[in-house]
C-alpha cells in the first residue's frame, strides 16, 4: 500500500479464492474451481482518505479444471465492483486495518464451453458474488 496527497493505493498482488461446484440448471455439475488475481494485470483499491470514496480495479482469472471455456480451463474476468468499506482503523505508526464489502457482477461472452464433457451453447455466462474481506495494512513512507 503507499499513501499520495490524498489516496491510499493497495496493489493487489496475490489473492486466490476457492469456488465450490456449481450446479447449472441442466443438471450439470462444474466442479471446484479457483478465481486467482491475474499475474499479467495491476489490481488496485484505492480510498480517498478526505472522502471515504472507494473505488477498484481488478483483474481475476477463474481456472475450472472440469470445463472448457473458449477452448481453455481459465478465463479472465474484470471486476470494477462496488466496494463499500464497514471499518477503518488505525492500529500503530503505518498500520490499519479494514473490513470491506464488495458486490460482484459481471458476465464473459463464451463462443463455446463444455462442463465434464458436455458441450453447452454459448452466450453470456452471468456471475455474482458477494463477499466481506478483513485486511491489515502496512504504509511505505
Amino acid at each position: 500500500m503507499v499513501r499520495n496527497s490524498s489516496d491510499f493505493v493497495v496493489r493487489f498482488t496475490r489473492l486466490r479464492y476457492r469456488v465450490a461446484p456449481i450446479k447449472l440448471p441442466n443438471g450439470v455439475t462444474v466442479a471446484g474451481a479457483t478465481i486467482a488475481l491475474n499475474p499479467t494485470a495491476q489490481s488496485t483499491l484505492r480510498l480517498n482518505r478526505h472522502t471515504g470514496a472507494l473505488t477498484s480495479d481488478m483483474h481475476w482469472v477463474i481456472n475450472a479444471p472440469s470445463a472448457i471455456l473458449n477452448g481453455s480451463h481459465a478465463i479472465e474476468v474484470p471486476d470494477k465492483a462496488p466496494r463499500r468499506i464497514l471499518s477503518f482503523k488505525q492500529t500503530g505508526l503505518g498500520h490499519y486495518s479494514l473490513t470491506i464489502r464488495s458486490t460482484w457482477h459481471g458476465s464473459v461472452m463464451l463462443r463455446r464451453w463444455s462442463v465434464a464433457g458436455k458441450a453447452l451453447p454459448g452466450g453470456a455466462l452471468t456471475m455474482a458474488a458477494t463477499s466481506t474481506g478483513y485486511y491489515v495494512l502496512n504504509v511505505k513512507h
